[in-house]
């Protein structure tokens, strides 16, 4: 599957309705013109970085989120754990909920995760898994 990186205005975001997967009003970017999604081909798919308070920064924690209609994955990355593999950066990242995802289909969702992560990320970083965070 591949991702496309778009800019969505503020009314498009709110037309996602992205509280309903349980996300935080703060985190929600709908005021934000112009904020980096990346958008599956079909456009049934989405990944982005939520906001974050400027504590959680400081700590090296941002968030991100992977869509479709039905289903979530809201992803915990470790901003300061870099890992090279085949000679891109990847961050540490954690799946910390998700809605509606078989434990068999989360393979296929974290490779569509770390593709997105590449598209969306301003230095083309994907992301490793790694549930000990």
């Amino acid at each position: 599957m591949a991702f496309l990186k778009r800019k969505l205005e503020a009314d498009e975001i709110n037309n996602l309705k992205l509280d309903q997967y349980g996300i935080e009003e703060r985190r929600i970017p709908s005021k934000a013109k112009g904020w980096d999604f990346a958008v599956s081909e079909n456009g049934k798919e989405y990944f982005t970085q939520l906001l974050s308070s400027s504590f959680e920064m400081r700590d090296g924690n941002y968030w991100y989120l992977y869509f479709t209609r039905d289903k979530y994955c809201l992803l915990k990355v470790e901003a300061w754990g870099h890992v090279k593999i085949n000679c891109r950066n990847h961050v540490k990242g954690k799946i910390v909920s998700s809605g509606l995802i078989a434990p068999e289909e989360m393979g296929d969702i974290q490779s569509k995760i770390n593709e997105a992560m590449i598209v969306v990320s301003y230095n083309n970083e994907g992301v490793v898994f790694d549930p000990t965070m």
